[in-house]
């Protein structure tokens, strides 16, 4: 596959093959490719927590209490692995 392209993009390819941040082309869009891979499946995530929002699927967590909730979620999280772990023994 070729790909042209344009004059700007073309000097930062460039400008990272001169600073020795990849050893070709083909790295620096592989990589490129795998950061847009991730940036897409994050607004997926978000678009996905926004219509959750939405649909009014979330816990009101009381000002301050932030930290002792998630530690709850942790420990029931930690308790249900246990649990799981030991039912798949």
């Amino acid at each position: 596959m070729e790909v042209t392209l344009k004059r700007r993009d073309e000097e930062l390819v460039r400008k990272h093959l001169a600073a020795g941040d990849y050893s070709d082309p083909s790295e620096l869009i592989g990589d490129a490719l795998r950061l847009f891979e991730q940036q897409q499946e994050l607004r997926a995530a978000i678009q996905e927590g926004v219509a959750s929002i939405e649909r009014g699927d979330y816990v009101d967590i009381p000002a301050g209490q932030g930290a002792a909730y998630a530690e709850r979620v942790h420990e029931r999280g930690m308790e249900r692995l246990a649990k799981e772990k030991i039912a798949a023994e």
